[in-house]
């Protein structure tokens, strides 16, 4: 949501789902969370000019996000991370991200009202607090047609 108010452009996030699941194994192995370990699932949809152009969805402890659940602002479309900043004092930061061509599921599919297997631009991000502890693990699947990346290497 930053880096889309930066851009001047007219835009919404819609959030979609919010619930506490049973988490993927990868996800947990990435959380660091043991397999038993319940997950906060975010999902939501970033339009542009009436069009979904991208996908998000995130992966929490919920044992030390679970106030997330009745979040007004993420509700409103707020940013995830301004959230985890003003509630719980974490200032996320990303440790890795992954740019790749993948091609869209059905969900991204649906969504984007694209044809399953469409190729999308998808960014794997996990990010930890201040202490280096990771607390989000996230896709974003992005309309190929619609977004450019600027890369940077250190």
């Amino acid at each position: 949501t930053s880096t889309m108010a930066r851009t001047g452009l007219p835009y919404s996030v819609t959030l979609v789902d919010r619930s506490v699941i049973e988490g993927p194994r990868d996800v947990l192995d990435r959380l660091g969370l043991p397999r038993a370990a319940k997950v906060l699932h975010l999902l939501r949809y970033l339009t542009v000019e009436d069009r979904c152009v991208a996908v998000l969805r995130a992966w929490l402890p919920a044992r030390r996000f679970k106030g997330l659940l009745t979040d007004d602002r993420l509700g409103a479309g707020g940013s995830l991370y301004a959230a985890l900043r003003d509630r719980y004092r974490v200032d996320a930061r990303n440790l890795e991200a992954r740019l790749a061509v993948a091609h869209a599921d059905e969900l991204v599919s649906a969504t984007m009202g694209i044809p399953f297997g469409t190729p999308t631009m998808q960014v794997s991000t996990i990010a930890a607090d201040q202490a280096g502890k990771v607390v989000e693990v996230g896709t974003v699947n992005y309309d190929a047609t619609r977004f450019a990346f600027n890369l940077r290497t250190p």
